[in-house]
């Protein structure tokens, strides 16, 4: 299961099916795409933001620690 640090909390995408995971920096570059690197693992970067990818009707979840 992918695992992403958010504001030093845990933050653990449960990725159901096909889906990505991308996570970019504060000045919007790519810093982690699971489907390129393989990793189930990324540390989100102050100011950044994570974008899960998939189809009409693919559900995410993300779990809080």
């Amino acid at each position: 299961m992918p695992h992403v640090v958010l504001a030093y909390q845990p933050v653990e995408p449960e990725l159901l099916g096909e889906e990505l995971l991308a996570v970019y920096n504060a000045e919007g570059q790519c810093v982690e795409f699971s489907w390129v690197s393989g990793r189930d693992s990324a540390v989100l970067p102050a100011q950044g933001m994570i974008v899960m990818v998939g189809k009409a009707g693919d559900d995410f979840r993300l779990r809080l620690r």
